[in-house]
């Protein structure tokens, strides 16, 4: 018997059902991603874009400012405490400065960091360090001591107002000069906050940096978290800079460094005109005039961070926060230390024999030693190393 062939209608209905079951079972695999917040504590599902915030919240994802179990990718924190998010054990104030990478989460702060190191060049030395203003501008945490006057405790950064709408501050000294690096939060720390009560950034900018003026209209244009535009800018610097990125709300500044990203007349002309040739002649690097941002290791959040290299040397530390398995949450502190002769995790060793207890972890790889210890704890853990350590093991290394 002849075999009757499907008519085309009966083709296109299977295509259309096989069509919208494939893109069922796609949204609800994506739907079932596990996904870990960013102490890597608590979990739950979002989609493999999305990043996960808080089990408690009633609404499932939420772009705007309030709780949600997800937040979708590019959003990032507005204000100082995020509303609704409670982790036991947990320092809230550091419950801040958070951004959706495609699904996973980091921090304003690390796009910043990773901008700031293009400055230097590849030869060049230098010292890096962000964290908390209240640590990285005076004799606190990693930031011991770095700063000039320019940035200084005793005429900036010293009331409620400035912590509250800035996150983390990145301090760069370089060739002698000062550059500063941060994000701002338009919300402060009062999500519920009016539209006529929101600080504004330039506001901002001249209580704690003296810029007297800006003018963010001709520096607004950036496509990317790492696109820092050139502003138009009024203060009292010798030679000063600002660069600003409108994507993540952050910004660069150096009263006294020039253009340190390089966005000047002579990076414009070889816009002008020797970019077109290379285009004809299909060559196309750049490299001598911009620097991809540099991958940055050993942390996720990237918000309390010491870098130092000087010659051959480098140091690299982060103090970063992590879930422990004691279900308690406690801040890490690793450094690694690159091109030393000296034995340091032999000093390390000893020192944690005879003052620490047992709790630093230090390994060699080639020319890299790395040490690994908690830095900050929380109450219901036996022991952690003093701040003292953390000074001595990077700024107390002094490299000259």
């Amino acid at each position: 018997m002849r075999r009757k062939t499907p008519s085309m209608g009966t083709i296109l209905l299977f295509l259309l059902i096989l069509s919208i079951m494939t893109t069922l079972l796609i949204s609800s695999f994506a739907a079932a991603v596990q996904k870990a917040d960013w102490l890597e504590y608590k979990t739950g599902n979002c989609s493999m874009s999305e990043c996960f915030l808080d089990p408690t919240a009633s609404d499932n994802v939420s772009g705007d400012q309030q709780e949600s179990k997800c937040k979708p990718d590019d959003w990032y924190s507005k204000v100082t405490l995020i509303d609704g998010v409670w982790r036991e054990n947990y320092d809230n104030n550091r419950v801040a400065d958070l951004y959706c990478g495609n699904g996973n989460w980091t921090t304003r702060t690390s796009f910043i960091a990773q901008k700031m190191l293009t400055i230097p060049a590849a030869n060049e030395d230098y010292v890096l360090s962000c964290g908390p203003p209240s640590e990285v501008l005076v004799d606190q945490g990693i930031g011991k001591k770095a700063f000039d006057p320019t940035a200084s405790k005793e005429k900036r950064f010293t009331n409620e107002y400035d912590r509250s709408v800035f996150n983390s501050l990145c301090i760069l000294l370089y060739k002698g000069d000062l550059i500063v690096g941060t994000s701002f939060n338009e919300l402060g720390n009062n999500i519920n906050i009016s539209l006529q009560n929101q600080i504004q950034l330039d506001e901002a900018l001249y209580e704690a940096f003296d810029i007297d003026s800006v003018d963010l209209s001709g520096c607004s244009g950036s496509t990317n978290k790492y696109d820092f535009r050139r502003c138009s800018i009024s203060t009292s610097g010798s030679n000063p800079e600002m660069y600003y990125n409108n994507f993540t709300q952050s910004f660069i500044y150096t009263p006294n460094g020039g253009d340190v990203l390089r966005q000047g007349f002579i990076y414009n002309l070889y816009d002008l005109f020797i970019t077109p040739i290379l285009n004809l002649l299909e060559i196309t690097d750049r490299t001598l005039f911009e620097l991809s941002p540099e991958p940055l290791e050993e942390s996720k959040l990237f918000k309390n961070l010491y870098r130092n290299k000087n010659g051959n040397r480098l140091i690299s530390a982060v103090i970063e926060p992590k879930h422990y398995s004691g279900r308690t949450i406690n801040e890490y502190f690793t450094a690694s230390y690159v091109g030393f002769s000296e034995d340091i995790c032999e000093s390390v060793d000893i020192y944690d024999d005879n003052v620490a207890g047992g709790i630093i972890i230090c390994r060699k790889d080639g020319n890299r030693q790395t040490i690994f210890t908690v830095s900050k704890s929380s109450t219901f853990i036996q022991k952690t190393v003093p701040v003292s350590f953390v000074k001595d093991m990077t700024h107390g290394m002094r490299l000259q």
